[in-house]
């Protein structure tokens, strides 16, 4: 995969190269080794393919659910994307990777889950504003999280979105969305037993304090 930098040679990468007595190829603009973890921030531009990939699609965006709140007012959600959303995941073995998540785990920049996001802000936004359908899904880590897909809810290849809820700390800000993976997978909607509403599990985190699920 063609992917290289857009803006001048980080002398931390070659410093970082030099240590580990590896060749200085500076793979990407994160930089090999780099870890990538901000829910308030966008992430540094690409060039993978011919093509110039920039992040300003997925910078965090504040929606506001009317009328849902305390004393009947609104609700503010702050919906933020994680790195999975763009990369896939690499053997632990692998030495030629372009960064590391918040996990320390090794990614490779996937083109096809990039173009796949550069709607991923709006569709997440209408879904929540629409109250669609969710459920609870374990990831390889055997970790809880919400799933959403766009109607219609039959079993086959969708494009699925991973996310939590939890409250937020920041001033004007009620809760926090955090999508950690979207990806193209089979779901087989007859072994999801329990479904929710997506506002259902908003209105559990903002009332009960609590990150959900």
């Amino acid at each position: 995969m063609d992917v290289t930098h857009t803006r001048d040679f980080n002398p931390f990468l070659a410093k970082w190269c030099e240590l580990q007595k590896r060749p200085v190829s500076d793979r990407t603009q994160f930089g090999t080794g780099k870890v990538l973890s901000s829910i308030s921030k966008s992430f540094p531009p690409v060039h993978c393919s011919g093509v110039n990939c920039s992040f300003e699609h997925l910078v965090p965006r504040n929606i506001v659910i009317a009328g849902e709140g305390r004393e009947g007012g609104d609700i503010v959600v702050r919906i933020s994307f994680k790195s999975h959303v763009f990369s896939s995941s690499l053997s632990f073995r692998v030495e030629e990777f372009d960064f590391r998540d918040e996990n320390d785990q090794k990614r490779s920049f996937c083109l096809t889950r990039y173009r796949a996001s550069l709607t991923l802000a709006q569709t997440c936004e209408d879904l929540l504003v629409n109250n669609a359908p969710t459920w609870e899904s374990r990831d390889r880590n055997r970790k809880s999280n919400l799933a959403i897909v766009e109607a219609p809810l039959v079993s086959g290849e969708h494009y699925a979105i991973f996310y939590y809820f939890f409250p937020s700390r920041k001033d004007g800000v009620d809760v926090e969305m955090v999508v950690k993976s979207a990806f193209k997978k089979y779901i087989d909607f007859s072994r999801i037993k329990r479904r929710y509403k997506m506002k259902q599990r908003l209105k559990e985190c903002y009332y009960k304090n609590k990150t959900v699920p």
